[in-house]
């Protein structure tokens, strides 16, 4: 009888949690994509999104089992396609960060963002265009081209939230 009354207190318990996790608001979704093609999205939320060497982390994981020459190519002065999912926001910043074969940063980390306000049919365009010196970066070509990484950043609910996509140019 008393094992009885702690089963049945560890399973009313048990249900209590699962619903209230049940409650919990989904996790953004962004969708970004190239003429007819879909980019992969790094998803780095509401944490380690600030620092350099966090973001680095990310996409040293991201590219395990990859290679930078299969990332796609997409030229300055094109258009990109940001389309979110299942949240609501006024405004992307988005970052343009050159790396090296290893995913460091290798340009200014500090440099500022392109603003890109959103619409009302939950998609926005970015246009690619470039902001890095080409001489510059000459000694972190891959291919004859610089490996790119654009860090899109947004207020969901009043935390701030990035993604990221790897490209080639």
């Amino acid at each position: 009888m008393k094992y009885s009354k702690i089963i049945f207190m560890i399973l009313l318990l048990s249900m209590i949690t699962l619903s209230a996790c049940g409650k919990m608001t989904p996790e953004p979704n962004l969708s970004l994509a190239y003429q007819d093609s879909k980019l992969d999205i790094i998803y780095y939320g509401n944490y380690n999104n600030d620092k350099e060497e966090d973001i680095e982390a990310q996409l040293k994981d991201y590219m395990i089992g990859k290679k930078f020459e299969e990332l796609p190519i997409i030229k300055y002065g094109d258009d990109l396609l940001i389309k979110r999912l299942n949240f609501t926001t006024e405004e992307y910043i988005i970052y343009d960060y050159i790396l090296d074969n290893k995913c460091n940063i290798v340009s200014q980390f500090t440099s500022e963002g392109y603003i890109v306000t959103t619409s009302d049919e939950a998609q926005s365009i970015f246009k690619y265009s470039n902001n890095h010196s080409i001489d510059e970066f000459q000694n972190y070509l891959i291919e004859d081209k610089n490996v790119h990484c654009l860090i899109i950043n947004c207020e969901i609910d009043g935390s701030k939230f990035s993604f990221a996509t790897l490209v080639l140019n």
